[in-house]
Order: C-alpha cells, then structure tokens, then sequence
C-alpha cells in the first residue's frame, strides 16, 4: 500500500511547468508593460503642461505687451502683485529662484491674469509660489533666463554657449528639493533619467540635449551618474538613474 502511495503521488509534467514559467512571464511581462504606460502617460502630461505654458506666456506678452514675472505695471492691475524690473526678460538665474523674484512671479502673474490654472503667489512652497510637475511628484519647476553664472559650466556640465546665453523666458525642471529655501535646493540628483528625459526631447523637440527648445543638464556640482556624454554631449542613455535637470525654452 505504501508502494502504491507513492506511485500515485505524481509531480508536475514537463508541460505543465511550461505552462506556469509562460504565465510567470506573462505576468512580469504585463507588470513591467504597465509601469511603462503609466511613465509615458506621466511623460504626455508633462508636455502637455509644457504646451499649456507656452500658451499662457504668449498670451500674457499679446495682452499685456511684457513678459509675465517682469511686468513692471502688474501692481496697476492686480491689488498687492509686486511689479517686475521691465527688462523684457526673467530677471535672474534657474539656481536662485527662492523668494519673491522674478522666477516665481511668473507663476503669479500668469495666475492673476487668469492665464493658468490654481492661484499662484510669490511664496517659495510647492503648487503656492510654482508648480509641480507632472512627470515626478514631489519636484518642481520655476522661470528663469538662464541656468546660472559662467563660473559654474563645468560643475552643471553647460556648453560655454548655454551657460552665458540669456533667454526671454524658459522653464527649468529642477527644483529637486522644494523643501529648501535656498540656492542648494537644485543640487540634488536631479529630477529625472537621461532616458526619461530623451523620450520627452524626441517627442516635442529634436532628441539632441544641448540644442533646440528642449534641453537637459546636469545639476550643480552632482558628478555622480552624468546626465550627458560630456559638456557638449548627447543623453547619457546607458544611465537610467535619476541625474538630469531640464529646460523648455518658452521664448530665445
């Protein structure tokens, strides 16, 4: 009887272990397939909210004649708005942003204009004085005309042209630790991958990270992981940590 015990006690056949490796991997496979749609939902949203911007901000220049964070006027239309310097363009750099400037009163002129969404004011806190993205919760963006002083190229891995060129108005996605109130909030690991990163400059610009509307950099004095191949390179693609920081230039 204990010989026939055994005997019946069968395992699993060949084909039935194949058949449960193939629904193991079809579950991996469904997994991994839904966290990649789920990042390039995450991805679309993102340049939609880059598209929204542009909007508002020619927009905000047609009607107002001015660039929103530098009118000088804004007091004359909007009770207790704090007016910009009038030079046309963000007054200030990506790195120094905290407090009441230029590079979040963008935000606030764009919102009292009723330009964009939420009720933006010149209070360095995340979705109060800018906003946050849509692509990562927990990071940021802010205004500016440039990234930061030449002095600093090589820490940001800057072309020396990028580093001393002045825009209008662009928007920096490099706000990596909100929480701050300093100029260190941008020193951390950045905000997304060079592969993230190249995905969004492929769809809206042309792939290359150091030209065109959209590009990428990596944050100051962070040597860890580069973003780029070099201080005029292209994506670091074989990088999928978190190393960049990015621009969208809203107008040269």
């Amino acid at each position: 009887m204990y010989y026939s015990a055994l005997k019946n006690n069968k395992g699993f056949t060949l084909v039935e272990l194949s058949i449960v490796i193939v629904l193991i991997g079809l579950i991996i496979a469904g997994v991994v397939g839904g966290q990649s749609l789920i990042q390039q939902g995450k991805i679309r949203s993102q340049i939609s909210e880059f598209q929204k911007y542009q909007v508002a901000f020619n927009t905000f220049r047609l009607e107002y004649n001015a660039v929103p964070g530098d009118l000088d006027r804004a007091s004359q239309y909007w009770s207790g708005v704090l007016n910009g310097d009038g030079n046309r363009r963000i007054t200030g750099d990506a790195d120094m942003a905290h407090g009441a400037r230029e590079q979040i009163r963008f935000f606030e002129h764009l919102s009292r204009a009723g330009l964009i969404p939420g009720n933006f004011t010149r209070v360095w806190e995340m979705n109060t004085g800018y906003p946050e993205l849509k692509m990562v919760s927990g990071k940021g963006m802010i205004a500016a005309s440039f990234v930061r002083g030449s002095g600093d190229l090589d820490d940001h891995q800057l072309s020396v042209a990028e580093g001393t060129r002045l825009y209008t108005a662009a928007l920096f996605l490099n706000v990596a630790n909100p929480q701050l109130a300093g100029s260190s909030y941008n020193q951390g690991p950045g905000i997304a991958s060079p592969v993230t990163f190249h995905s969004i400059d492929t769809k809206i610009d042309d792939g290359i990270a150091v030209q065109g509307t959209f590009k990428s950099y990596r944050p100051w004095r962070y040597t860890v992981n580069d973003c780029l191949t070099g201080i005029d390179g292209d994506y670091l693609l074989s990088n999928d940590e978190i190393a960049c920081m990015a621009m969208y230039v809203l107008a040269k």
